[in-house]
């Protein structure tokens, strides 16, 4: 049965963008199945006929239908067929169910091919980008230019539906060699416009590396937002001699300089104090958040996370008391006094009539909820599982993860034009993790990771894993004493380091970043510009501690960098009650804010992996497993002060 929504998120799929209208699709996934006889050969040509006036579903039923009873030998070719029209009907459900059903092992290489292409496209109508991308990874090089032109067209459509327009841009740059007819060329030209126009200016001055296609169409767009009419002619003639025999043709350029494309109003958010929206307020309709709720909070308030507990607590309970509107009602557990596990103590509060719990906060806790078959009310846990796939209904999960500020550490830079990095961080599993996260973002953008090196995080002396790391040698003094004898062009150097890389990564706490940065500098690689997290961070302004740190650039969060904030006001409020708690625990007190103002939110947020939440911790969104992943503010270290940087010019890199 067609729905409003499924059609709409059929031709979301099936079409490009606004500009353009619908692409015309090869539809390789309807090739004729085996001549059949008897029964098979009357029902067979009844589904064809189906799908001739348009009746997939139908069509589709049939199929289905006639897969169950035809030989084996062909029985894949059946299925795909069904699924292809479920898809044509507007139901990427049925469809994603249907091919599922077919036995991989059975087909042939053209088959497979269409499958590959007919999983992305379901995952396409599913809005699940990265799924797509994943079903054409293999090249499809050996099928044809139709069949290739199909996934590029594809990956391009995945690309910007996660926010990546730059890949989109690129991937139909490459699909244009691919096309014979002059409409469909033009089509896809005005499609690469039409990515590109979701980056801002700047984003297209400093993404420009080269003379090429890709390169060109971006200068023209920048010409074409940023001149008169009357000066267009000269500025279009200059660029084509800069940019001979590239393939833009005139009636495309004629289109985009009468109305050339912006960013539109639904880009992804860009995490910025100028960006307009309130920290601490959500983005988006919320759902609202009866008066009275009974809200039960499971915190470990003895034992040796007390410290994190009472400041979880503190920070929820005087968001809640700020919050006259809602009135709720807030129960506290000591998960760590309990003479029974947490789950028991969990069981406990939706007895005692909570309807919405929050913890618990040890990473142990959190995975034992997965073991309850159900979760009877919503509850957002205070830490994050690794690879736990599809979370139970009901349960969310918000931690400070530190995989999700290496991730960005790793895009920052790539927008930043850095494409070989080396990576600093502390033996053990904290720098393994964060290791692991940077350079699979990094590599998956494009980038490269030269070099990874470890040092121990007790010790006291770092020169040899920074030596390590640039491959740092010193010239022998015999050899530097021949200097005097050489003319100035021919003088050896007093030392050397490696010059395959164009950024450094570090990963560490405070004291070591403080001894890592001024030795990073002192072996002739101060022109590295350096990354790192908010872990090197004292969430407090210490001049005289950190100007070692100078030149370095991190993320943090809101609460932590900005003055102007949603909570503002309740900030103040919290360092004045406990100082000494405050400063040790400034992070997590953010989080305790952020968690009671979510609770509104969750199921809002859920809905779609686009919906947003601003909060005190950052820019919050969910995945598809109930994990909630934060967006950064920016610095970077100037006489000691963290210093705020412009957000990433506009440019929204994929969902990792």
């Amino acid at each position: 049965m067609f729905t409003t929504q499924r059609i709409a998120i059929f031709f979301a799929a099936a079409c490009a963008f606004a500009l353009t209208g619908c692409e015309s699709v090869p539809y390789s996934v309807a090739a004729k199945p085996a001549p059949q006889q008897g029964r098979a050969a009357v029902d067979t040509r009844q589904a064809e006929a189906l799908e001739r006036q348009g009746d997939f579903t139908r069509a589709a039923q049939e199929y289905a239908r006639l897969a169950e009873s035809v030989d084996v030998s062909v029985r894949a070719e059946y299925q795909l067929r069904a699924a292809a029209l479920w898809l044509r009907a507007g139901e990427p459900d049925r469809a994603q169910t249907a091919l599922a059903a077919v036995s991989v092992a059975r087909l042939d290489a053209g088959q497979s091919a269409r499958k590959r292409l007919l999983d992305a496209r379901i995952a396409l109508a599913l809005r699940v980008p990265q799924q797509a991308l994943n079903a054409l990874q293999a090249p499809l090089s050996a099928h044809g230019p139709a069949m290739q032109a199909e996934a590029e067209l594809l990956r391009a459509e995945a690309h910007d539906m996660a926010g990546n327009h730059l890949e989109a841009a690129r991937e139909r740059v490459l699909r244009e060699s691919l096309l014979s007819e002059s409409i469909a060329i033009e089509d896809n030209q005005r499609a690469i416009l039409h990515s590109l126009g979701q980056l801002s200016d700047n984003a297209l001055q400093e993404l420009r590396t080269s003379t090429d296609a890709l390169s060109g169409w971006m200068e023209l767009l920048f010409i074409a937002r940023n001149i008169s009419a009357a000066d267009a002619p000269r500025q279009i003639a200059d660029w084509r001699m800069r940019y001979a025999g590239h393939p833009a043709r005139e009636p495309v350029i004629a289109a985009l300089f009468a109305n050339p494309p912006r960013p539109s109003a639904s880009a992804p958010v860009q995490i910025s104090p100028a960006n307009g929206a309130p920290f601490g307020a959500s983005q988006g309709k919320s759902f609202g958040f009866a008066q009275g709720r009974r809200i039960a909070l499971l915190l470990p308030l003895s034992g040796n996370l007390a410290g994190a507990g009472g400041a979880l607590r503190d920070a929820f309970l005087s968001a809640a008391h700020a919050d006259s509107a809602a009135d709720p009602q807030v129960r506290v557990y000591d998960v760590a006094a309990a003479q029974t596990d947490t789950l028991t103590v969990y069981q406990q509060a939706v007895q005692d009539g909570a309807q919405f719990i929050v913890g618990p906060l040890d990473k142990e806790d959190v995975r034992a909820l997965f073991s309850l078959a159900s979760v009877p009310v919503p509850t957002l846990a205070l830490n994050a599982v690794e690879n736990t796939g599809g979370a139970p209904a009901n349960l969310y999960q918000f931690g400070l993860l530190p995989e999700d500020e290496a991730q960005q550490a790793a895009e920052r830079a790539w927008f930043e034009g850095k494409r070989q990095a080396l990576l600093l961080i502390p033996q053990g599993e904290w720098g393994e993790r964060m290791r692991q996260t940077f350079s699979a973002r990094f590599e998956e953008l494009g980038g490269v990771v030269a070099d990874s090196q470890s040092y121990a995080p007790g010790d006291t002396d770092f020169r040899e894993p920074v030596q390590r790391l640039l491959q740092f040698k010193e010239t022998p003094k015999e050899l530097l004493a021949q200097n005097s004898k050489l003319p100035p062009e021919k003088k050896l150097p007093k030392a050397t380091r490696r010059e395959d890389a164009d950024m450094i990564f570090l990963a560490a706490q405070p004291a070591a970043a403080r001894q890592l940065r001024p030795l990073l500098q002192f072996y002739y690689a101060d022109d590295l510009p350096v990354y790192s997290t908010s872990h090197l961070y004292g969430a407090r302004s210490d001049p005289d501690l950190d100007q070692d740190l100078d030149g370095v650039i991190f993320g943090d969060m809101p609460w932590v960098l900005l003055e102007a904030t949603g909570q503002q006001a309740l900030r103040a409020a919290l360092l004045d009650q406990a100082p000494a708690a405050f400063a040790q625990y400034t992070r997590l007190y953010a989080m305790g804010v952020d968690a009671y103002h979510l609770l509104a939110d969750l199921e809002r947020l859920r809905q779609s992996s686009d919906e947003r939440f601003a909060g005190e911790t950052g820019i919050l969104s969910m995945d598809g497993a109930g994990r909630l992943h934060r967006r950064l503010v920016w610095a970077r270290f100037a006489g000691g002060e963290a210093q705020l940087l412009e957000a990433a010019a506009g440019v929204a890199l994929p969902a990792p």
